[in-house]
């Protein structure tokens, strides 16, 4: 058996992996998969919806839109995440935020080397201008994977709404932990604040 991937951390809620098993299942005519389990005091372990298939060479997605859903009317920097499904490293990226559907503001990412099933954490060199007390729908997209035409359109784009305040509310959040006759020493707990 070779290991293909492997997950030492506490996840609390569930997670979407992509291994790459190009390295193992190359020229094969036979493959065999496994899942090895070593747990203690968990409250429950589960692999679901799995599905092997073939990547295209060049794609990009944009997984993740970085900003805080109420913020201070002005400007505004936004950050994000993207990420490599393709099979071949990208080394540049064009991306683009629009504001309610306005004029796309883009930006090259040259010099990537993003591997396949890689991520590639990104900020915005100009803010987003929102300077009215309303709320601004933002749409964030990638495109031009190493100058080239992305072979799936439909995960280029994301989208998340934000409210323009005058003032920004201080708040504090207390949590507190506690244990009953029920459940003693509660490990679900202690994951659940660490997931909070």
């Amino acid at each position: 058996w070779a290991q293909a991937y492997t997950v030492d951390a506490t996840q609390g809620t569930t997670t979407h992996t992509s291994v790459d098993l190009t390295p193992f299942v190359a020229n094969q005519s036979t493959v065999y998969l496994k899942f090895n389990y070593v747990g203690d005091h968990d409250f429950f372990w589960a692999i679901d919806d799995i599905r092997i298939y073939s990547v295209p060479m060049l794609d990009v997605a944009v997984d993740t839109i970085t900003i805080n859903p109420y913020v201070l009317a002005g400007n505004n920097t936004s950050t994000g995440t993207i990420s490599n499904p393709g099979g071949v490293a990208l080394n540049s990226v064009d991306i683009s935020y629009a504001i309610d559907g306005g004029s796309p503001v883009y930006q090259s990412l040259s010099n990537l080397n993003i591997p396949p099933f890689g991520t590639y954490n990104f900020t915005f060199q100009q803010p987003a201008s929102l300077t009215d007390f309303v709320k601004y729908q933002i749409e964030v997209g990638a495109l031009g994977p190493n100058g080239g035409t992305d072979a799936v359109a439909s995960n280029n784009s994301l989208s998340t709404s934000v409210n323009a305040l005058s003032a920004m509310p201080s708040k504090n959040v207390v949590l507190e932990e506690f244990t009953t006759a029920q459940c003693q020493y509660c490990p679900m707990g202690a994951t659940t604040v660490d997931v909070i």
